[in-house]
């Protein structure tokens, strides 16, 4: 059964119950459920999704769930809408399809057109021209200006000597 638009909103990462048969589609195994109700939201460990620098992203790692974190380099438009956003973090750069849909659903979007942008990019690695590229699931996987993680990665800038620092120690 083709249940199209009736899917729930889920994104990836999100735990579900699915009901249905076991089949073989495009040389890989899939559970297809009969009807919507077979797909239910679930409360599970969500699954680690590994940030990785652009650079460490490879074609072996095609089907994982990644998260990178740049700014736009460029876009791309699609004739159909949505585009191609090439988004960069100093290490690399990786190409992020944004379909129609996904696109018209992101508050601000047309931010993601501008170079510069920060952004932060939920997906899979998938393949496009023999080129790793991310794919994120839909809209909430593309987060505009993230804020800064909780625990940084690299320690912060020390402040200018100009500018006192309060201490509310």
């Amino acid at each position: 059964a083709n249940l199209g638009e009736e899917i729930p909103e889920l994104k990836t990462g999100d735990g579900i119950k699915v009901t249905g048969v076991i089949a073989e589609i495009k040389g890989k195994m899939a559970i297809v459920p009969g009807a919507v109700e077979d797909i239910v939201p679930a409360e599970v460990a969500k699954a680690a999704v590994a940030a990785k620098k652009i650079s460490e992203i490879t074609m072996e790692m095609i089907d994982q769930p990644v998260e990178i974190e740049g700014t736009v380099a460029g876009f791309r438009d699609f004739k159909s809408g949505g585009g191609s956003m090439t988004v960069s973090d100093g290490t690399g750069r990786i190409d992020v399809p944004v379909f129609p849909s996904t696109f018209e659903a992101i508050p601000q979007a047309e931010r993601l057109k501008v170079v510069g942008t920060k952004v932060r990019v939920r997906g899979t690695v998938d393949e496009y021209n023999q080129k790793p590229q991310v794919k994120p699931g839909g809209a909430s996987d593309i987060t505009i200006n993230p804020a800064a993680p909780a625990a940084p990665a690299q320690p912060a800038p020390p402040a200018a000597p100009a500018q006192p620092v309060a201490d509310d120690r």
